[in-house]
């Protein structure tokens, strides 16, 4: 590895810090790079330092951007928000102003930028997430999933070094081998339950975390979300016992997510959440055909939905 000469002297490296939901990205020539990492002095000028959300190296390589037409001769534009795609387009600029590329080097840089021309994260990989093995302690097949990903790109034996930096981050170094930085990026996200996805409302990527089926990327996007459904719901549905089951399942289905995402709730005390949870919701539906079809009243609608609060109120005085 220590002998690995950089192509077009320039590299990028790549720290993905998982529990602020970061990653920093440095880009410049290597012996630069290699002492920033270090923590020694560098000229502020000789290297570029970006911090990001985490994600954003994988998106950048979702965005569709043709590097390999690029390097034929194609006029490609490249959004400035694409920081991966504007270093590459950089590594082929001061190649081709070299004028020294010979028909090997040509050929290797075609390979390795084959990666570039397909939208890496697209819906179909993000479908495929969804049938991935999992093992018994619910860690998911990475083997199977960059398989999928990356089984049609090349891989080479020397295209990514790790280096250690200061207290004792680790950075994932290459050139213009992207493969194997996407397979790196991969296996850190999924050993730690994150996963790519498209939000179902927005339609940007985001990292969903801890489940598969994480569809919404924000807050924002969970009210705008929750407030549609509400919407299209009243309007099939606006009889006031419809709305007091709405109130008390919206109440309650975010006060659990919120437990959840602070570590509030987990373990046997999820799983007693969940089946009281499950059982409403499922009981309901019942419930609400009953009022309909006039085989109980909407009092004593409500008196099963007031005994249920009381149940979660107790349930929920326990966990606090």
């Amino acid at each position: 590895m220590a002998k690995y000469k950089f192509f077009a002297d320039m590299c990028i490296a790549i720290c993905i810090d998982q529990n602020n939901m970061k990653e920093v990205m440095i880009i410049g020539e290597p012996k630069n790079v290699f002492e920033y990492i270090k923590g020694e002095p560098v000229n502020a000028k000789s290297i570029k330092a970006y911090e990001r959300d985490i994600g954003s190296f994988l998106f950048d390589l979702s965005a569709g951007c043709r590097m390999l037409n690029y390097l034929k001769g194609s006029k490609i534009s490249v959004s400035d928000g694409n920081i991966t795609c504007s270093y590459l387009k950089n590594v082929i600029d001061k190649v081709l102003s070299a004028n020294n590329i010979n028909e090997e080097e040509f050929e290797w840089l075609c390979n390795n930028l084959e990666i570039t021309q397909t939208s890496l994260i697209n819906e179909d990989f993000i479908c495929y997430q969804r049938h991935l093995s999992f093992s018994p302690s619910r860690v998911p097949n990475t083997d199977q999933a960059l398989n999928r990903l990356l089984n049609k790109y090349i891989k080479e034996d020397i295209p990514m070094m790790i280096v250690k930096g200061r207290n004792d981050t680790e950075y994932a170094v290459t050139d213009i081998s992207l493969v194997s930085m996407v397979e790196y990026y991969i296996r850190l996200l999924y050993s730690n339950n994150l996963f790519p996805r498209y939000c179902l409302n927005c339609g940007r990527l985001f990292i969903a975390k801890s489940s598969l089926f994480d569809v919404l990327c924000s807050d924002v996007c969970r009210k705008q979300r929750n407030s549609e459904k509400l919407r299209r719901y009243k309007e099939k549905h606006n009889d006031e016992y419809e709305a007091q089951y709405m109130k008390i399942y919206q109440k309650w289905y975010s006060r659990i997510r919120r437990a959840k995402e602070n570590g509030q709730l987990s373990g046997d005390r999820l799983l007693i959440c969940n089946d009281i949870f499950s059982g409403f919701t499922s009981a309901s539906y019942e419930k609400r055909n009953d009022v309909r079809n006039g085989d109980i009243s909407p009092e004593a609608f409500t008196r099963w939905i007031d005994n249920f609060e009381i149940q979660m109120n107790m349930f929920w005085a326990d966990i606090k």
